[in-house]
């Protein structure tokens, strides 16, 4: 999971878990060992925003119903 300081808060974003159990969502290990270079604001930016390779959607809009794309743009980022 990643996280990042703001405004003296942790902030922890909700859309990597799981909403039921908050457990974490399975397909955020691998995403995030993609984006292993970036600090967790860089990560939170690039989950909102829009991505050419994700027909303009943010990572974070496309998650639900295209994971596979959404983990094919993170191994894309640089």
């Amino acid at each position: 999971m990643f996280s990042f300081a703001w405004n003296d808060d942790f902030w922890l974003p909700m859309f990597q878990f799981n909403a039921l159990d908050y457990s974490l969502n399975p397909g955020m290990r691998p995403l995030l060992g993609e984006l292993a270079d970036m600090d967790g604001w860089a990560i939170a930016a690039w989950f909102v925003q829009p991505s050419d390779l994700l027909g303009g959607q943010s990572p974070v809009q496309a998650w639900c119903d295209h994971w596979p794309d959404v983990h094919q743009a993170a191994r894309r980022h640089l």
